[in-house]
């Protein structure tokens, strides 16, 4: 098989080889284009030049003196300030740091992944972009780094482990590899195109780490808080800072629309706020256009997909850190599968606003009276959850994760029916290649690189650490056990629960990477299931309410004309796949095990949302801060478990993303208050609608007291 070229993607590795090695590529002169829109002589400016102009930008100056007069200091104070926090905030773009970090980074991935992939051709069209036009490049979030863990006197503590890498002849501690690969990746990537380097939004945490901060920082990543609050100083100076790059078209911006990485292997909800950032400086027709590239980038195997599980379970993560940094030779010597990079279609902020945003009312506004009104931040809002779909659209998905949910399914049916959590490799083929020619039926693409069964082996092998030893992945009789991985006794729950639910909650965040792919479809098939068949507008006046309860777990459009498109086109695709029949406006079943297939997806999160509401009942009356409602509902979901009434439970329902998610939804539909001490309190008439919802549609029996419930009323 020629294994450089799958599909649209040319393997960008082999490309480095052919190039004559790490060295004669990091070493090849580079000719990056220069925007000639702005200046008929381009020039691109240094770091100290970017700064500077920050510095004594308008908009800064008038911040630095309402803040003097606000805090009673005086404007020198008030400057030396600013002068602290752009140095702190600034990348210092170095190409021999590139050059360096490059052939390092290069070094090392060659030996842990087995191809890097990226869709190339499209990547030479946006190219062309930098010639004309400010670009900005929103990948997804995805995070590289290496964790070990170890068990210690008084309990359970991560060390974080760095794979060494030789230069010369001498092994060195590799400290990159800790860093977000996605970062240098894109870097690399623009490097090998003769794309200009961009300008990285990374997060004040790594500048923990002393030697790492450093590098990243001539790399082109600039840093910043993860809250700005009501920091004004702080918001001037880093909203001029993206700007000046943007509008001198001194670097492209990348800037990640998730702000943090997930864990859970879902989307995330986008940043508004630094999304408008980004698209100010057309609406004050400073720029023509701006051109944002949104970049997916998928990973056979997420190399610290232990780490997440852990950290989802709420052990705390470790710092970032380089002192923490131990050598690790061995994981030189693991695999992690192959990484596609998909650079997808240019936006035009221009185009797609078109007369949604009035420039002309904003375009003279001073700095200090810059506001977008309420009708213009939905739609930045809306641009920002278009620019997740295509992230979404774009992955590229491979027989991995629906084996994940295959599997995960097969196991609640063993533990349903009382017998053995084991699978047998035939059995998981089987439902694999239903499962598969279904997502084909609904118009999902799946890439399958030589067959299904060579492929699902192939990941099997890659994940072999979460099974039991097996003696290989041939033979259709092979018997898959889920591992159990080493937790500390912590008291709240059993410790051979958590030690049980690692490898769930890791096989559940890999199923969840096809979860928005199905999201409207499985809602829909949910509220069939529960009522076998419904009029369109009573199915309709179900799932609207339904996608909102569910908008903290599945990211969608906000708004009811954005539920009633969603809900028309999913029913449409399942309506032609030959799932469901309409008929004089009646849904219903037409292939029940794709309708049960599909609904499956759904009915964990119900689950899990009605557990949360079950414990916040728990609270009425009084107040509780969110670690207790947490801690709370994972010890309901441990009790549970122990009950055979309650054993579709899986042991994923302890990871803290869909409780916190839950308890989010409660806030937003009025069923909790967050109050200004930052302690949560019971709305009763919010729950109970929040909670009669869930129980329409839902197949689980949760004891929900509402009779009580409508007496506090």
């Amino acid at each position: 098989d020629d294994v450089s070229v799958i599909g649209d993607y040319i393997e960008w590795l082999a490309k480095v080889d052919e190039a004559g090695g790490e060295l004669a590529w990091v070493t090849r002169n580079k000719d990056f284009p220069l925007n000639t829109s702005q200046r008929a002589i381009p020039v691109r400016r240094n770091a100290d030049q970017i700064i500077r102009s920050v510095l004594k930008s308008k908009r800064v100056q008038e911040t630095i003196k309402a803040e003097a007069i606000r805090r009673g200091w005086t404007q020198q104070a008030v400057q030396a300030e600013a002068e602290e926090v752009i140095h702190t905030m600034g990348h210092r773009m170095q190409m021999p740091a590139v050059r360096l970090v490059g052939y390092a980074i290069i070094s090392v991935v060659k030996r842990l992944f087995d191809g890097i992939f990226v869709n190339s051709a499209q990547l030479q069209r946006i190219r062309e972009l930098f010639n004309s036009d400010a670009v900005v490049f929103m990948p997804t979030h995805k995070v590289i780094r290496f964790f070990g863990a170890r068990k210690c006197t008084n309990g359970f503590y991560w060390k974080l482990i760095s794979s060494p890498i030789i230069i010369g002849t001498e092994y060195a501690v590799d400290n990159f590899l800790k860093t977000y690969m996605d970062f240098l990746l894109m870097s690399l990537l623009c490097f090998d195109h003769n794309i200009p380097l961009p300008a990285i939004a990374a997060g004040m945490d790594f500048m923990n780490s002393k030697f790492m901060g450093e590098a990243l920082r001539r790399c082109g990543a600039f840093f910043i808080r993860r809250q700005f609050g009501n920091d004004q100083l702080y918001w001037s100076l880093f909203t001029e800072y993206v700007q000046t790059h943007l509008i001198n078209t001194d670097h492209p911006v990348e800037f990640f629309v998730e702000g943090t990485r997930s864990r859970s292997g879902k989307s995330l909800y986008p940043r508004y706020g630094l999304l408008q950032i980004l698209i100010e400086p057309f609406l004050r027709c400073q720029l023509y256009d701006v051109m944002v590239v949104p970049v997916t980038i998928n990973y056979d195997k997420i190399l610290e997909e232990s780490l997440y599980a852990y950290e989802l379970l709420g052990f705390p993560k470790p710092k970032e850190s380089t002192s923490g940094l131990l050598k690790a030779r061995h994981i030189l010597n693991k695999r992690f599968g192959r990484v596609y990079v998909t650079f997808g279609e240019p936006i035009s902020i221009r185009k797609y606003f078109n007369t949604s945003l009035q420039r002309s009312e904003l375009s003279c506004k001073p700095d200090m009276m810059f506001e977008v009104s309420e009708k213009g931040k939905m739609a930045i809002r809306k641009f920002g959850h278009h620019v997740v779909r295509i992230h979404n659209k774009n992955n590229v998905t491979s027989v991995w994760p629906y084996a994940c949910a295959v599997l995960l399914k097969l196991l609640d049916e063993r533990r349903m029916s009382n017998r053995d959590e084991i699978v047998r490799l035939g059995e998981l083929v089987h439902y694999l290649e239903e499962i598969i020619e279904l997502a084909k039926r609904l118009g999902k693409r799946v890439i399958i690189k030589t067959n299904l069964v060579n492929d699902l082996r192939y990941y099997l092998e890659l994940h072999s650490d979460l099974f039991c030893p097996c003696d290989d992945f041939l033979s259709a009789s092979s018997i898959l056990k889920l591992a159990e991985f080493p937790v500390a006794e912590q008291g709240v729950i059993d410790q051979h629960l958590l030690e049980r639910s690692v490898a769930q909650i890791i096989l559940s965040n890999y199923s969840n990477q096809i979860v928005h792919d199905f999201a409207d479809m499985g809602l829909i098939c949910a509220i069939l299931i529960s009522k076998q068949e419904i009029s369109r507008n009573n199915a309709m006046d179900l799932f609207s309410p339904l996608r909102s309860l569910f908008d903290h777990e599945f990211v969608c459009l906000p708004g009811e004309e954005e539920a009633q498109a969603s809900f028309i086109a999913a029913l449409g695709i399942l309506q032609r796949s030959g799932c469901v029949d309409v008929n004089n406006d009646i849904i219903s079943i037409k292939c029940k095990g794709a309708v049960l297939a599909m609904a499956s997806i759904i009915h964990p999160f119900m689950a899990i949302y009605q557990i949360v509401a079950q414990t916040v009942f728990g609270f009425i009356g009084t107040s509780a801060e969110q670690s207790l409602l947490v801690v709370g509902t994972q010890r309901r979901v441990a009790q549970m478990l122990t009950n055979r009434d309650h054993s579709y439970l899986r042991l994923s329902t302890f990871s803290l993303d869909p409780i916190k998610n839950a308890i989010s939804s409660l806030c937003s539909h009025n069923a909790l208050t967050k109050q200004s001490d930052g302690q949560y309190r019971a709305e009763v008439g919010g729950l109970c609608s929040f909670s009669s919802l869930l129980q329409s549609v839902s197949p689980y029996c949760i004891p929900f007291d509402g009779g009580k419930l409508k007496s506090k009323i």
